[in-house]
């Protein structure tokens, strides 16, 4: 049978057999795509055993090799880590910190290849501590049954510690032991010319020692640090070299002041849990005056140290863990006066753990026009209980305060309910008018940032900001 169209003929059996060859094709290509994607499945399976059968031999090899057949830079990089966790504190001046130097001794103390390999590093031992007080030297004695305790000093002290830490503590139960000749220092000794730190702590006892390294003049001293000491005009110092100068738990301004005047400039002021109580109006000549940066840590009455004193070269402030201090509940503010003297040249400002309303933030902002540098970590307010980052204080950046601010770190609390989007407009805003290069967000206490924010952050990447989460 044959059928006729336009003309043309076509058997019904070719036509089966065309459609036929059709569907046959279409099998095939199916065939074929599944067969890539069982050869992409494959060798995707043969990489992971490999990569299993790599990191199992891995694990065997390590789980049965003494740890002596690590190289020792690797062994000493682990020491290195093991002592600087310890230790994050830039002047180690609170009493129950001396453990911390016992690490490089109880690394030293666990086999003799690691002694011999800690013995002969000079990274571990920057900063042995000498101290006046009798029971931590008896302490230190206990060692002794393991370890040569005086061997291991000396050899130490000659790869040249950086840091001293000085303890005008007495014994007035043992009149007796006073003297402590048994740890009287030379510091005429070359191995201290790489001191650069000095900490001197007082425990209240008014008793001293004798025997006390005093002169300290001869070394180049640029960072120290005072505790609760009254007795600071009895050392020596080069004054032309200290940079840093620390003090806590100071808790009136004329010990301050009086503290400041052994100096003729210090650059860098730090303030720790002092109250600065009794203002002491005056000197504005005094050297505290020419710091360039100031920082208040666990600190009450901030406001009274800017009344008693001008910072007109300020150029970083830095207020920090102010919830800490005995009276948390009050909020900060700074005198208007004060804001005038301290910010025309401010170009950084940090606030974290601080309660601090939006208005006094912005006054400082308002007043520092050459900032460059801004961080807000968890500033609240407290009544009513909000972050400091209020929409208002965010409108205000938006429109352009501060207009050359290069970086930007804001971190809060999520509870706190700042406005995420109106925070972010402005960042993008900031970022597209050119001024802003680092820009650093998240929330306090580890909470993950919205998934939209994080895009919004990606975003702007494109316009050349370093944008990362804290």
């Amino acid at each position: 049978m044959a059928i006729s169209r336009g003309g043309g003929r076509l058997s019904l059996a070719e036509k089966n057999v065309r459609l036929r060859l059709e569907s046959l094709r279409q099998q095939r290509s199916e065939y074929e795509v599944n067969l890539y994607m069982t050869q992409e499945r494959r060798a995707r399976i043969v990489q992971a055993i490999q990569d299993n059968r790599i990191t199992a031999m891995a694990y065997r090899t390590a789980k049965f090799s003494p740890i002596q057949w690590l190289p020792k830079e690797i062994l000493l990089l682990i020491f290195e880590h093991a002592c600087a966790a310890v230790d994050t504190i830039k002047f180690p001046i609170q009493p129950e910190d001396d453990d911390h130097y016992f690490t490089p001794y109880l690394l030293a103390s666990i086999c003799k290849y690691w002694r011999d390999l800690s013995i002969a590093s000079s990274i571990l031992w920057v900063r042995l501590s000498r101290n006046t007080t009798p029971c931590l030297y008896s302490f230190r004695l206990g060692f002794f049954p393991r370890l040569p305790l005086l061997t291991l000093q000396e050899r130490a002290f000659s790869t040249g510690p950086t840091s001293l830490r000085v303890c005008l503590a007495g014994n007035n139960s043992h009149p007796q032991e006073g003297s402590f000749a048994h740890n009287s220092v030379d510091l005429n000794d070359p191995a201290f010319s790489a001191v650069r730190s000095l900490s001197i702590y007082n425990d209240g006892s008014y008793r001293v020692s004798q025997n006390l390294p005093r002169d300290f003049h001869h070394l180049q001293i640029n960072h120290i640090a005072i505790r609760k000491s009254e007795y600071w005009s009895m050392f020596k110092v080069n004054r032309k070299h200290v940079r840093t100068l620390w003090l806590q738990a100071y808790p009136f301004l004329h010990s301050i002041q009086a503290a400041c005047l052994h100096f003729d400039y210090v650059p860098e002021m730090v303030f720790q849990d002092c109250g600065f109580m009794l203002k002491a109006g005056g000197s504005q000549s005094a050297p505290i005056c020419y710091a360039q940066s100031v920082e208040l840590s666990e600190c009450d009455n901030a406001h009274a140290l800017f009344e008693a004193f001008a910072f007109p070269n300020l150029k970083s402030f830095a207020l920090t863990n102010a919830s800490r201090s005995h009276t948390n509940s009050r909020e900060i503010c700074l005198p208007p006066d004060a804001l005038e003297n301290m910010c025309p040249q401010l170009e950084k400002l940090r606030l974290e753990d601080v309660v601090m309303t939006d208005a006094v933030l912005l006054d400082i902002l308002r007043c520092a026009k050459g900032l460059k540098r801004l961080s807000i970590i968890d500033a609240r307010e407290l009544y009513p209980y909000r972050p400091t980052l209020t929409e208002f204080l965010l409108v205000e950046l938006q429109e352009g305060l501060c207009p050359h601010l290069e970086s930007i770190e804001l971190v809060f609390n999520p509870d706190y309910g700042v406005d995420v989007e109106l925070l972010m407009e402005m960042l993008e805003g900031r970022a597209w008018a050119g001024s802003l290069r680092a820009v650093v967000i998240g929330f306090r206490d580890g909470v993950e940032m919205e998934a939209r924010a994080i895009a919004r952050l990606r975003a702007l990447r494109s316009t050349g900001v370093t944008a990362s989460l804290w």
